[in-house]
């Protein structure tokens, strides 16, 4: 749900916070370019409209004139439409309830990401009302919950907001346990629908480029087995847990690909890497052993067992036993991210 604006000039749908249009002139001498008109919302002959979905789904947008707080009227009361219009769950079940049922679940106990799984559920037990009922959730509260979360501080990033992707993802896994609930049988219905819950944007664009110098800098202040890591990293753009569980054979070295299958993506499909020669080189000269098929993994066992510290906290840690010129938290910010080089060039 939100507001758009419509440019006078080339008629683009932008977005209801947007200050210059993004679309493209569509006829005349100028037809292809970029349309850039300033201020859009001071603009005498923009138009509004307002975007929401109707019950069963659909996409709805309805034009509603010049004048943006008539837009967000009507958009308040469409909002306040659907809820009545939505069916309502005859529960007595509390939210906490259906929070401790889902964590004690043995399915969701085995999970590798039970730790950040409980750690979301604590947000979402804090900024709800816990003990209402299921019941009297309503899209209302879906909504402050997105706009109370984004202006929390990160915890993690010193002078930065909690990320839109973090607010997304606990919404997403609120939305899975009254799934979960429904199928057995602990709710005779989910108490919203999928897609009445709030949109959020997510940019994950990347901005940090790194330098040879750095990159150097981050290699010698670190042991073989974490050199190897980050080489493979910088060299093919997988991804941290990509890396740790790769096996060889998925490993083509005479051809130089590596082969992903689609079990051990994030994304969930098959993916060839193509392997730069100073990657093929640090990979033939990692010796094989027979206790274990994984590629990196019989050099963390001794140091860094999987499933107890992950590969990057303990450079952290052993960055932090040494002096260096780059600070600890620099290095940490390097080798943390999922992906801890982007080379899409590489990928096939």
């Amino acid at each position: 749900m939100g507001i758009i604006i419509e440019c006078p000039k080339c008629g683009h749908w932008n977005a209801g916070s947007a200050q210059v249009c993004r679309g493209l002139i569509r006829s005349g001498s100028k037809k292809g370019n970029p349309c850039d008109v300033r201020y859009l919302r001071r603009l005498p002959a923009k138009e509004y409209l307002i975007e929401y979905k109707s019950s069963d789904g659909k996409k709805i947008r309805e034009r509603v004139g010049p004048n943006k707080l008539d837009a967000e009227y009507r958009l308040q009361e469409m909002k306040n439409h659907i809820d009545d219009q939505a069916p309502k769950v005859q529960s007595s079940v509390t939210l906490s309830e259906i929070f401790d049922w889902y964590l004690g679940l043995p399915e969701t106990k085995k999970k590798i990401a039970f730790r950040r799984i409980e750690a979301r559920i604590k947000s979402l037990r804090r900024l709800f009302n816990a003990e209402g009922k299921v019941q009297e959730l309503t899209v209302r509260q879906l909504e402050l919950f997105v706009a109370q979360r984004t202006l929390e501080d990160s915890p993690m990033k010193k002078g930065e907001k909690i990320a839109p992707k973090t607010v997304k993802e606990e919404l997403s896994l609120l939305k899975s346990i009254f799934k979960k609930a429904e199928e057995f049988g602990e709710l005779p219905a989910v108490p919203i629908r999928g897609t009445s819950y709030p949109e959020i944007e997510v940019n994950n664009s990347r901005e940090r480029i790194f330098s040879e110098e750095k990159f150097q800098r981050l290699l010698e202040a670190t042991p073989q087995w974490l050199q190897r890591i980050i080489i493979m990293a910088q060299g093919t753009g997988m991804r941290q847990n990509e890396i740790i569980q790769l096996t060889w054979d998925s490993v083509d070295l005479e051809r130089g690909f590596v082969r992903l299958k689609a079990k051990d993506t994030k994304t969930r499909t098959f993916r060839i890497v193509k392997l730069l020669p100073h990657v093929v080189k640090m990979l033939s000269e990692i010796p094989r052993v027979n206790h274990t098929r994984k590629v990196f993994s019989q050099h963390l066992e001794s140091l860094c067992p999987i499933g107890q510290l992950t590969a990057m906290t303990h450079g952290k840690m052993l960055w932090q036993q040494q002096e260096s010129r780059m600070p600890a938290s620099t290095i940490f910010d390097m080798i943390s991210s999922p992906r801890l080089f982007e080379r899409g060039q590489d990928r096939i």
